[in-house]
């Protein structure tokens, strides 16, 4: 179901009033305008945290966008109930950005460890999928404060998880991908973004994430290989990555 609702107007109050604004924003569907920002990439990943908790969510997986230009990493949790297989999703009024993504799930757990080498980390990957990420950002401005912007959750909105294929022996180098919208193709590529994917899973597992770390199940995101595309209700996209799988999403108006 659509959500035509206005934005929520919040002064620069304290932060649990802008928790509680932004876990209604991600319930109704509506937006949140503040003047308040996070004064340290901390006080943004405890806002994650208190806004997953409001919701009374768990974590599904992990976004990972490495570090912006002044050095600050930029990850969030993806709450476990907005983790989907292909299928048909009701789409907010304004649509998504929708991006291409490789998913690696974890077999097993990786407690956080600044020493992990690559292999280490790969061999806790369960499978590799094709995924849609569905962004939708639940600030108001267009162009909000990099910290705020990370407050909340990086705008993941959805993930949908395609079919993958076991990552034993198996080369991410170059790939091709195709993404069509309404079975037009509007990107095709050869990806040798495959290595960076890795790279930024490694990253992540030497993070001192909450709640123990990476656990098994967890599906991990780490950049999208055909940049953003627009998605509105009515829609259908659907997404190959050669040798890997496919995904599709159904966006209901």
């Amino acid at each position: 179901m659509s959500s035509n609702l206005s934005a929520v107007e919040i002064p620069a109050l304290a932060p649990r009033d802008v928790v509680n604004a932004l876990a209604d924003a991600r319930r109704l569907g509506s937006t949140v305008e503040t003047r308040w920002s996070p004064a340290s990439p901390e006080e943004a990943y405890a806002a994650q945290g208190e806004v997953r908790r409001a919701l009374g969510e768990g974590i599904g997986g992990w976004k990972a966008a490495g570090l912006d230009p002044s050095g600050i990493p930029l990850l969030a949790p993806i709450h476990i109930s907005d983790v989907s297989g292909s299928g048909s999703l009701a789409c907010p009024a304004e649509g998504w950005i929708l991006e291409v993504e490789y998913g690696f799930r974890l077999g097993r757990d990786l407690p956080r460890s600044a020493a992990y080498h690559k292999a280490e980390v790969m061999d806790a990957v369960d499978e590799v999928h094709v995924c849609f990420e569905l962004c939708r950002s639940r600030l108001a401005a267009p162009s909000p404060p990099r910290l705020l912007f990370l407050a909340d959750g990086l705008a993941n909105d959805r993930l949908v998880v395609g079919s993958g294929v076991s990552p034993r022996d198996l080369s991410l180098g170059h790939r091709g991908v195709r993404l069509s919208i309404d079975g037009e193709v509007v990107k095709e590529l050869q990806s040798s973004a495959g290595d960076e994917a890795t790279e930024a899973l490694v990253w992540l597992a030497r993070q001192p994430l909450p709640e123990g770390g990476l656990k098994a199940g967890h599906i991990i995101i780490t950049g999208s290989l055909t940049g953003t595309t627009r998605i509105r209700g009515g829609q259908i996209a659907e997404a190959l990555i050669e040798g890997i799988g496919q995904v599709r999403v159904d966006a209901l108006p």
